[in-house]
């Protein structure tokens, strides 16, 4: 979130990317109502949503008119959109239409642009798909790390009582810490067998877009 101290009066957010759909976000002056705007803006027509700040209600919708056909594909896109947002507004359908890709890459521009905002300028972001493959990657990562320490908390506890001549030799945990020790670096070296699983996709051009 923003710092409380900050102007906002006159931030202005602009994502841009290789396609020609832009997204604009705005805060404009005062009113004397707070409320929230949603517009929809192609070649020749527009259409705005003037809901509610707590988005429970719709305030008003207008929609210029123009002489584009209303059964050409950019209307009924725009048309669908808006529909969808008013239902959801109004609660009478959950808007389950984001899958979890989008969901990240909407928490990315988000942090992207308030990085955008504290810096004075554009950061390029760049959209790799999320694959199964990348996610394992990630996972083997984290538990590389875990499995890090678990070797390092082994072999100090094993040095101390060495050199503290602790009887731990007799117990339990000195018969089996080499046995602890071995069989989580065996599983993990086994685990990365499973990448041969993955079909290896073509490269693809990475999707790249502007926030300012």
């Amino acid at each position: 979130a923003a710092d409380e101290g900050r102007d906002l009066s006159n931030l202005v957010v602009q994502l841009a990317g290789e396609q020609t759909r832009d997204a604009r976000w705005s805060i404009g002056p005062a009113t004397k109502q707070a409320e929230v705007r949603v517009s929809v803006i192609g070649s020749q027509r527009q259409r705005t949503l003037v809901l509610s700040p707590d988005l429970t209600r719709v305030i008003s919708d207008s929609q210029a008119t123009s002489d584009l056909p209303a059964q050409s594909d950019e209307a009924a896109r725009a048309e669908q959109f808006m529909v969808q947002v008013l239902r959801t507004v109004r609660g009478n359908e959950i808007w389950t239409g984001i899958a979890w890709p989008e969901v990240c890459q909407t928490l990315e521009i988000s942090d992207a642009v308030e990085r955008s905002i504290q810096r004075r300028r554009t950061i390029e972001l760049f959209h790799e798909q999320v694959t199964e493959a990348e996610t394992f990657k990630s996972v083997m990562a984290a538990g590389g790390c875990a499995l890090l320490m678990w070797v390092l908390a082994l072999l100090m506890i094993a040095g101390l009582s060495d050199g503290l001549q602790l009887p731990i030799r007799d117990t339990i945990l000195g018969k089996i810490w080499l046995f602890a020790l071995c069989a989580p670096l065996a599983v993990f070296l086994l685990l990365q067998l499973l990448q041969l699983v993955f079909v290896r996709p073509t490269s693809q051009p990475q999707e790249s877009s502007h926030a300012t």
